[in-house]
């Protein structure tokens, strides 16, 4: 894939290779939104460990990177108004070349996920638990702010995702970029975090969100 990007005062041009290739989420590609529904269903894939080349232009300096991405792709038919619907989305990328997705819906009690191994070997995780650390008030809404992680029979077992900015309101989503640490407070990889406001508020405005979506 070749991406081009340009705003303002910065631009960007990548060179993603494919990598590990395609990982289909959850079951089989397909995951309930909170609520085991037909009609709160969404197709979910991904690219999660592509490697990448490129360079960006930042206020008219040039800067050369290398490193790697993760590509999503997902869509269905559901209702995204509903606070029943919205989540709490982490994307673990850990340092030994393997990586964890977890898709958790702590109003609803449920949760899903996928582990993508080195070798490209993946199989679904839905037996895992989070705990918030803390808290953040963005526009009026309530976000989770630092985790614990349990992942029982995976890799550590034990994880914490602190923080390392104070995030951003993306549209309605509400996005950090976080380190992890094993349970001997070892850092071992990084993870992206993406949270919606019906997780931890009850009313939403329905007018603010139509409009940015």
């Amino acid at each position: 894939m070749l991406v081009n990007c340009a705003g303002d005062n910065f631009a960007f041009t990548l060179d993603l290779e494919y990598g590990k290739g395609a990982v289909w989420h959850c079951d089989n590609g397909k995951l309930f939104m909170g609520v085991e529904s037909e009609k709160q269903t969404t197709f979910y894939y991904s690219y999660t460990n592509m490697p990448t080349k490129g360079k960006i232009n930042l206020d008219g300096k040039e800067i050369l990177v290398e490193g790697n991405t993760w590509f999503d792709k997902q869509g269905g038919n559901f209702n995204f108004l509903s606070t029943h619907t919205h989540w709490e989305w982490f994307s673990m990328r850990f340092y030994d070349n393997e990586e964890i997705m977890l898709f958790n819906f702590p109003q609803q009690n449920y949760a899903d996920g996928t582990y993508i191994k080195a070798d490209k070997s993946y199989h679904r995780l839905n037996n895992y638990s989070m705990k918030p650390l803390n808290s953040v008030e963005v526009n009026g809404y309530k976000f989770s702010c630092g985790w614990e992680v349990d992942l029982p029979n995976v890799k550590d077992g034990h994880y914490t995702i602190i923080p390392l900015i104070e995030g951003q309101l993306n549209l309605a989503y509400f996005e950090q970029l976080c380190r992890i640490y094993d349970s001997n407070k070892k850092e071992v990889g990084l993870c992206f975090v993406e949270l919606l406001p019906g997780v931890y508020n009850k009313k939403l405005d329905a007018k603010l969100l139509i409009k940015k979506v």
